[in-house]
């Protein structure tokens, strides 16, 4: 007897495939999206950082400059 070929198990198995790439394409999205906002956030606090700095080496020049007076 030889094996009978199902013209819909080829459909089935390509949908299959096709629903596990879309879900991994999904998990990839997302975390990309969750990198991206963590990445934004990180360049906020570095940005703030910067500007803390800065004024704080205006504020140590200007108590320098008041020293040597």
């Amino acid at each position: 007897m030889s094996p009978v070929f199902d013209p819909h198990a080829k459909v089935i198995i390509d949908s299959w495939a096709s629903l596990m790439a879309l879900m991994g394409n999904t998990t990839l999205k997302r975390q990309l999206n969750l990198v991206t906002q963590e990445h934004r956030s990180l360049q906020e606090r570095l940005q703030g950082a910067r500007s803390n700095l800065r004024f704080t080496e205006k504020r140590v020049a200007n108590l320098e400059v008041e020293l040597s007076n």
